[in-house]
């Protein structure tokens, strides 16, 4: 019954939208495609194994929607809806070329074509609901995350026109027999909209048929083009960018090759800086805002949404594409002296804004702790972080320009090896008046290497986590020794500072000792060192097996070794380490230490477990200050004291330190006890 079948002009139209609408389609494609070859090569098709498993989990099954509740079930409802139409799709437009042309095995009078039909009504159904949801979170509730425009809610219009109108092409299918009438039990909903247009003449339902048909067609088409130009590209886009999204572990970032005598900058600072991927990023961004609502910086108002700035160099790459095109070309003749000097020069006087800067504001840059929320909530992989760290090498490295707190961190780390800026020959200070002290210059043989860490030798609070965990330690009998002044910085900070080349110096010199010492077993205190030694020195042959203190106290507990009796009474919760959590997915073991403690009643935040708040620390935010916005560490510490504890569990200097001053800025401290697990176990001790 396709119209184009019965008449030429029926059929000039429909071959004159097909091909109109493919060849503006393929263009549009073609410049998004030439566009994303400016980035820089990065390699992102190893392991195929884990890219497809990534796009089974993520892209299909929609497994990081659903952290959201309803929004996140509308959504993915109406991902799988559209998946299960465009297989109709395919034997829609194939009907305008053929008639009763079918997809093989999906025919109407096959087993398979009739399972396929129920569960297209099923799914066209959840569709229209989910629409009717998106419709009125964007025109009634209006959530702050999400970006409102015309274009949305066109693209939500032209997907409900589309799957009305196939309701009615099914419809008059039945009415008509082109389907046998007993197919109509596979296709129920579409049978109820056919019973809509049963009162009409044969020849109108026809003229019906044919009005809904080229309908559905130029939505159809107006909608595929009209992705590629708006913030939909997501619809082509997601399921890529899943599958080359980043397979490295989660705490490790990019080792930048400082030996390079080509380059001519460092880090992120201009559009031309970015990779392939970070471009095919920003195309694949939903405007969700995903990212900002669990944002801690921008829960507490500063100046950080990656959501925008995912927007701003979108807009921006869509604006330059022309300049920046050409600018690729002329540098490709040029490094191939194909053309002459003066036409290489042509396009130099337009000048693209930067990206550190112009594009993305210092403070912007600054803002962020690292914490890795929003990577861990965007359901397309976007990779924000990175990007940050990046932005802030190109700062620190190629225009060395960064927060004045800052001088005397870097100073501190390159020449003390600790942000203090202590002596590093009082590295071993805090042990003076203790007996049994195992240094591993004086006991070579050992198991573990106990890492004591900047914070657990300088700061004056930490330096009691750093004794209650040799009196664990000893109590257990563990065969370990310290560096003493032989350690150095892990050098967390100064890499997400942007400070790249310290970082480096300072992991060759702690990989240098520990092959020195021959050391296979490392414990620390600090997710912060964890997170390194574990993920970041493998790129410099540094392979050790990393333990962290929570995890090792637990094992002890479970085996015996040692054995918790004196009761901590009263209400405890516990702060997830973003760098311990979402970075390590170390949960369980702080938890089960606390509940082995007699007398503890655990209480969990809201914010807690993948979910947690930031302390604010990370990221290098420890050494700078908040001046703009609320502080993190204050809203992480009301959260806490909600629940009325009388002691709040860490399991990492810097969030002991953060929370610790949050319990006293609200004058809680008589009342609320902050203390890092090491502590609370060896308290309870016998």
């Amino acid at each position: 019954m396709v119209p184009t079948h019965n008449s030429i002009i029926w059929m000039v139209a429909f071959l004159a939208i097909i091909a109109g609408g493919l060849a503006i389609f393929a263009w549009l494609l073609y410049k998004r495609w030439e566009l994303l070859t400016i980035g820089k090569y990065e390699n992102r098709f190893s392991n195929l194994g884990a890219r497809l498993w990534n796009v089974i989990k993520i892209a299909l099954g929609q497994s990081k929607i659903f952290y959201e509740g309803q929004a996140g079930i509308m959504h993915a409802f109406i991902f799988w809806g559209f998946c299960v139409v465009a297989v109709n799709t395919i034997t829609f437009v194939g009907e305008g070329f053929a008639a009763n042309f079918h997809i093989p095995f999906l025919g109407p009078d096959q087993i398979l074509g009739k399972l396929y039909a129920l569960s297209k009504d099923f799914f066209e159904v959840i569709v229209i609901i989910g629409l009717m949801i998106a419709f009125y979170r964007r025109l009634i509730l209006k959530p702050d995350r999400l970006t409102y425009s015309f274009e949305a809610n066109l693209i939500l219009l032209f997907i409900l026109t589309l799957m009305i109108t196939d309701f009615f092409l099914f419809g008059v299918k039945l009415n008509t027999h082109e389907l046998d009438p007993s197919f109509a039990k596979w296709v129920p909903v579409s049978a109820l909209f056919g019973k809509m247009v049963a009162g009409m003449s044969e020849h109108s339902q026809k003229i019906f048929f044919g009005v809904n048909y080229f309908l559905h067609l130029i939505v159809l088409f107006t909608f595929m083009n009209l992705l590629p130009l708006s913030k939909h590209f997501h619809v082509i886009t997601s399921i890529p960018n899943v599958f080359f999204s980043n397979l490295e572990p989660k705490g490790r970032l990019t080792k930048m090759n400082l030996d390079d005598e080509n380059a001519t900058s460092f880090g992120m600072g201009q559009i031309q800086d970015m990779t392939w991927k970070n471009i095919f990023d920003t195309y694949t961004c939903t405007e969700c805002g995903r990212c900002q609502n669990v944002c801690p910086a921008y829960q507490t108002k500063k100046p950080l949404s990656d959501k925008e700035i995912n927007q701003t160099i979108k807009h921006c790459l869509f604006d330059e594409a022309d300049h920046l095109i050409a600018a690729k070309k002329a540098a490709a003749k040029a490094a191939s002296a194909e053309a002459p000097a003066a036409e290489q020069a042509a396009d130099d006087q337009h000048v693209v804004p930067m990206l550190t800067g112009d594009l993305i504001k210092d403070d912007t840059i600054w803002s962020c702790t690292n914490c890795r929320w929003c990577d861990e909530a965007c359901p397309v992989t976007i990779e924000n972080v990175q990007r940050i760290v990046d932005m802030r090498r190109y700062l620190v490295l190629t225009e060395s320009k960064f927060p004045k707190e800052l001088n005397l961190v870097f100073k501190g780390l390159e020449n003390q090896s600790n942000p203090w800026g202590i002596g590093s020959n009082k590295r071993q200070d805090w042990a003076e008046g203790m007996q049994n002290i195992k240094w591993a210059a004086e006991n070579p043989e050992f198991e573990y290497l106990y890492w004591v860490g900047c914070a657990g030798s300088f700061d004056d609070r930490n330096k009691k986590v750093t004794s209650a965990m040799l009196k664990i330690l000893d109590t257990a009998g563990v065969s370990y020794a310290m560096l003493g002044n032989e350690e150095g910085c892990c050098g967390d900070s100064a890499r997400r500072l942007g400070n790249e080349y310290l970082y480096q110096a300072l992991a060759q010199a702690n990989i240098e000792i520990f092959n020195t010492y021959k050391v296979k077993k490392i414990i620390t205190t600090c997710p912060h060192c964890f997170n390194t030694f574990r993920n970041e020195y493998p790129q410099f042959d540094g392979n050790y097996e990393i333990i962290h203190h929570s995890e090792l106290i637990a094992n002890l507990i479970a085996e015996g070794k040692i054995k918790p009796t004196k009761a901590l009474e009263g209400i405890c919760t516990y702060h997830d380490s973003c760098f311990l959590g979402r970075y390590n997915e170390i949960y369980s073991e702080p938890r089960a230490i606390l509940s082995s403690i007699p007398g503890v009643e655990l209480k969990e935040m809201p914010q807690n477990r993948r979910s947690s708040f930031c302390c604010g620390a990370g990221g290098g935010r420890m050494w700078l200050e908040e001046h703009i916005g609320e502080r993190i560490n204050r809203t992480r510490t009301v959260e806490a004291l909600s629940l009325k504890p009388k002691h709040i569990a860490t399991a990492c200097p810097f969030c002991l330190i953060m929370i610790d001053d949050g319990v006293k800025d609200k004058g809680a401290e008589e009342q609320v006890k902050t203390l890092d697990i090491a502590e609370i176990v060896a308290r309870s001790l016998s």
